[in-house]
């Protein structure tokens, strides 16, 4: 089996339904183990991505500073910010 193959047989698997994943597992000894180690691909990859900080709840409760949206008003008389205005709307 090519790596290519190996990969789109997992990706396969990942993408199986509870109930077809069940149903293959039960069909023979070989598709039991098959469907061991996909039950095993999917919990790693749960695990890795719920490891990952950017998921994590400590990482999720951090506020992130958000950029300062420039306001659409302009003194009128002022030039400087009227080339502001015209540029801010023309975006």
């Amino acid at each position: 089996m090519s790596q290519d193959e190996f990969v789109r047989w997992c990706t396969e698997g990942l993408k199986r339904s509870p109930d077809d994943h069940a149903a293959f597992a039960v069909s023979g000894d070989v598709q039991a183990t098959l469907a061991a180690f996909v039950t095993a691909i999917r919990t790693t990859i749960a695990t890795e991505i719920a490891a990952c900080p950017i998921t994590s709840k400590k990482a999720q409760s951090k506020k992130v500073p958000s950029k300062k949206v420039p306001s659409k008003k302009v003194t009128p008389g002022n030039s400087t910010a009227q080339k502001a205005q015209k540029a801010w709307e023309s975006e």
